[in-house]
Order: structure tokens, then sequence, then C-alpha cells
């Protein structure tokens, strides 16, 4: 699924290893302003915007995305109005 030089977001904290694992793999962790402290959902744009800024495309078009990839995987769910 994760290709050498391809970024990744982990959770702080996570299961054991898994910065071993991400790194033996070649991969790269998604840095992002609150490293160190307890993750928050409120942090999900500053990832967010890190990965759009690293694949060259608009925070817009990231979100589209990964709306579209969840709409495919959770083909039950009906897209609608956001308030």
């Amino acid at each position: 699924f994760a290709e050498p030089g391809d970024v990744v977001a982990l959770e702080e904290p996570t299961y054991n290893n898994t910065l071993a694992t991400v790194f033996a793999l070649g991969l790269q962790t998604a840095p992002v302003p609150m490293r160190g402290k307890h993750n928050e959902p409120a942090y999900t744009r500053h990832t967010a915007e890190h990965v759009a800024q690293l694949r060259g495309i608009s925070l817009e078009a990231l979100a589209e995305a990964t709306t579209d990839n969840f709409f495919r995987l959770f083909n039950t769910a009906e897209r609608g109005e956001v308030a």
C-alpha cells in the first residue's frame, strides 16, 4: 500500500516498533507542529496541509480526494449537504 519515499501519518502514541518499521520501509512520517503532544482530532488539518504540500496539490483537492475515498470505502454512506 505504501512505497519507499511515500509519506505516512502516524498516531502518537503508536504501537511498539511502528516507527522502526516505517523507517525500514523507507517511508517518511508527516511532521506536524504538535509533535510530542497528545493526539487530537483538531490537529488533522496540520497533517492534511503538509500532505497536500508534499503532493503539490491544494488542501481542497486533498479534501475532495479523501472524501471520495471515504465514499468508495463506505459505499452505503450517502453524500449530503454540509451545513
